[in-house]
């Protein structure tokens, strides 16, 4: 599935599209304006989008996570869009720190060639995060208190040229100029002329309405029949408000803000049945809201029934929420620990570099290969069918062609994968690469070694313990002696594509010199992840067990005896609270990386968190690559992630 089918802001207005109706965009300035939106949309069962000015990022940036947390308790569907955003740093920002759904990249100010160009490379940024752009074809003339006053200018109104070459620009929402302004129309009122663009769009972009003052409900309905799907206001709902608070300034605040929100809800909601979205934004049945945190003493009073003091609470436990999530960067990037600041540099984001919503292609693995710039990667199991068995699923390789200029650009290639059965861990080896192979009922599991070239030639260096078959041999690192170092779960045969056990999950060691194969440890339950600390004086090993609870990282001392290294000092080195720590590297500094259910948590070499890189979903392996960059394989995706540039993992030393 596309990250635009699950985005909040595409599915409303998609479904206001197909639906006939509008929905009202409406512009917060503070929480209780917030406060209002939210219980108008449950009393009246509508959609809404909360939108912000650019100035709120600057004057009250915690209104931006207010409006995150009011719409993940509501019993509706709800959007936060940022809107008129105009300045291409703060765009690019907000897409890295701030959770919006959608932003509308609005480069009218310009002339119409540099508008577009502007307009398509921002429209990549935002796509890369997963989040909606909106833009302004032509330029809607005026301005609006806490966006930038392009009054100055002549508006120019949208052509037949500018829908297609936005569209071409596969930006996913239009704002045309129809007539339309900023501010008040004055004695002639508005004049528009929606419909020949809806024509020409044809349901390639959603159609959105930009200055709505003076509107009368049959102007406003009449829009919505020309194809208007995203209604942008303002003064349309403030100026009721506004008059309250100016005309009983004597009374006590707190009943003023009360009788403020109620009359903002009444009159948002009057909105809401003029352009058709009341009864609509019903959630399925069984639906249950979710609850923070921060909420369990106070659950009685989250209800599909939201009182407007319960939204309002709720707002606030929502950003204490958080805030207490974000405690540092952002939240792709939450610092537990000053010193995670610093590996993160002075402008760490995260990039879409590849994704495939057909089946999991980026699992495991994660083998940068440095010459060439490209990555390979094994995907989860997998079926042609839904319900194919365990044992006749099968792994993909991928390698990604990256393009550093245009991550768009990096190009995904399939590999035959068939002389690798169940392909999972790897590791740089040689001047190729060291796949483990899980094996299948038939097939060994055991070390597969693979030029990364064509024909990727593939070599079995070893499948059995001295006669006694490996169970499902998951992640392997090389020593600079040589020596290769893997671990053994059972899960080959706990998820059925491997026979009964013949050994206990052990971490090994193999001299492909020698050909000697050791057990070094034994005592997990599911030996996965391992790596070695940057001087080869520590080993680390991630145990998946998840019998008991979350899982544990271990660190161990490789010692010297007999002149044969062993392991020594056993010690629980972390635990995760987020699933189960799988993939694990260090960088040059000793600091320990962890793939977890939620993104890569960091530990300093003393074992203290550090902080998390998220990515909203379970990252199994990653690897480094050049320059400070990481790369995050998120099952549908891969993340390009680019922290300090001092930062070098020490596998490779990059």
């Amino acid at each position: 599935m596309s990250w635009k089918e699950t985005n909040k802001t595409l599915q409303i207005l998609r479904s206001a599209e197909e639906g006939g109706y509008g929905v009202i965009a409406a512009i917060a300035y503070n929480v209780e304006h917030v406060t209002a939106f939210v219980q108008a949309a449950n009393n009246r069962k509508s959609p809404i989008i909360l939108q912000l000015f650019p100035s709120s990022l600057k004057l009250t940036p915690s209104l931006v996570y207010a409006a995150a947390a009011a719409a993940r308790l509501a019993a509706v569907p709800i959007a936060v869009h940022l809107d008129h955003a105009q300045d291409e740093e703060q765009i690019k920002y907000a897409a890295d720190h701030y959770p919006f759904d959608s932003i509308m990249v609005d480069m009218s100010h310009y002339e119409r060639a540099e508008n577009i160009e502007k307009t398509r490379t921002l429209k990549h940024y935002c796509h890369s995060k997963q989040i909606a752009v909106e833009a302004e074809t032509g330029r809607i003339e005026g301005g609006e208190d806490g966006i930038m006053d392009t009054g100055d200018l002549a508006g120019i109104l949208t052509s037949a040229e500018d829908v297609e070459d936005f569209i071409s620009a596969d930006v996913d929402a239009i704002a045309p100029s129809v007539g339309n302004i900023h501010g008040d129309y004055g004695a002639r009122g508005p004049q528009l002329d929606f419909e020949s663009v809806y024509q020409q769009i044809n349901k390639r972009a959603r159609l959105v309405l930009h200055g709505t003052n003076d509107f009368t409900p049959e102007l406003m309905k009449s829009c919505v029949q020309a194809g208007v799907s995203k209604i942008n206001v303002n003064k349309l709902l403030l100026a009721p408000w506004q008059q309250h608070i100016e005309g009983n300034i004597h009374k006590p605040l707190t009943q003023v803000m009360q009788e403020g929100i109620e009359i903002l809800t009444k009159e948002t909601e009057r909105w809401m049945d003029i352009v058709g979205s009341s009864a609509i934004g019903l959630l399925p049945e069984g639906h249950t809201i979710p609850r923070t945190s921060q909420q369990t003493n106070t659950s009685t009073l989250i209800s599909h029934n939201l009182t407007s003091t319960t939204i309002y609470i709720s707002v606030y436990l929502g950003i204490f929420a958080l805030a207490r999530m974000m405690s540092g960067v952002s939240s792709r990037f939450v610092a537990h620990d000053g010193r995670f600041n610093q590996l993160l540099g002075g402008s760490p984001k995260i990039e879409l570099l590849a994704e495939n919503n057909v089946y999991p292609f980026a699992h495991e693995a994660g083998v940068y290969i440095k010459s060439t710039n490209e990555l390979f990667v094994t995907s989860n199991r997998f079926g042609d069918k839904p319900d194919t068995p365990s044992h006749l699923q099968r792994v993909q390789i991928s390698k990604i062609i990256i393009n550093d200029d245009d991550l768009s650009k990096s190009v995904c290639e399939e590999i035959d994968s068939s002389a690798i059965p169940m392909g999972n861990g790897g590791v740089n080896y040689k001047d190729g690469i060291l796949f483990c192979g899980q094996g299948y009922y038939d097939k060994p599991s055991g070390l597969y070694e693979m030029s990364a070239t064509a024909p990727y030639n593939v070599r079995l260096l070893i499948s059995d313990f001295y006669g006694r078959d490996f169970n499902s041999v998951n992640d392997v690192i090389v020593h600079e002696d040589g020596s290769i170092w893997f671990t053994d779960p059972p899960y080959g045969f706990e998820q059925n594509y491997r026979p009964p056990l013949r050994l206990p999950p052990q971490l090994y060691r193999y001299n492909p010199i020698t050909r000697n194969i050791r057990a070094m440890a034994d005592g997990f339950g599911h030996p996965n992840g391992l790596c070695f600390a940057p001087d080869e004086k520590t080993l680390y090993v991630t145990d998946t067990d998840w019998l008991h609870g979350s899982g544990k990282t271990y660190a161990f001392d490789i010692i010297t005896r007999h002149g044969e290294p062993f392991l020594a000092n056993r010690r629980l080195f972390a635990m995760t609270e987020s699933g189960i720590p799988d993939g694990i590297k260090c960088d040059m500094e000793g600091n320990v990386y962890s793939g977890c259910g939620d993104g890569v948590h960091v530990w300093s070499p003393g074992g203290v968190l550090l902080g998390k890189i998220m990515v909203g979903g379970l990252v199994a392996n990653f690897c480094f690559g050049r320059n400070g960059d990481m790369f995050l394989l998120n099952e549908n995706r891969i993340w390009r992630v680019k922290i300090g540039e001092h930062v070098q993992g020490a596998l490779l030393k990059l």
